[in-house]
């Protein structure tokens, strides 16, 4: 069901890093390793990192442990990670939807509302000392 997206490269390069979650939903990030630790007893957000924990797991994890997840959610770091994410929205207006989805991305899928999208492209080199999600 999720070929395109396990088999591309920059999916399979993120694969490892330990900032992968699943979203309920609301689209509300899980925090992957209290719920995997308490066996699924514990099901919370993952928005902010108690000191010491991280709340993310790899990609091999969720897909071991929760094989059949509506989704998966990656917490991007356009500095470290050198990519970042263009969020068309639903409400955007069809002739400007059109032309942004005919860029070059890395990597491009539907949102979970099936009504927006999302895409993937290497951050410009123009860009690098200003970019960081954090």
């Amino acid at each position: 069901m999720y070929e395109a997206f396990y088999s591309n490269d920059v999916i399979k390069r993120l694969a490892r890093e330990k900032r992968w979650t699943i979203s309920d939903y609301n689209k509300v990030p899980i925090d992957m390793t209290d719920l995997l630790m308490s066996q699924g007893q514990a099901i919370h957000g993952a928005l902010t990192k108690k000191e010491g924990h991280n709340p993310f797991v790899d990609l091999y994890t969720i897909t071991k442990y929760m094989p059949n997840a509506r989704n998966n959610a990656y917490c991007i770091d356009a500095k470290t990670d050198g990519i970042m994410v263009l969020d068309i929205e639903p409400k955007c207006p069809k002739v400007i939807a059109d032309k942004l989805l005919q860029l070059p991305a890395l990597y491009g899928e539907f949102s979970m509302s099936g009504k927006g999208y999302h895409l993937i492209f290497q951050v410009p080199k123009e860009y690098e000392d200003v970019y960081s999600c954090t």
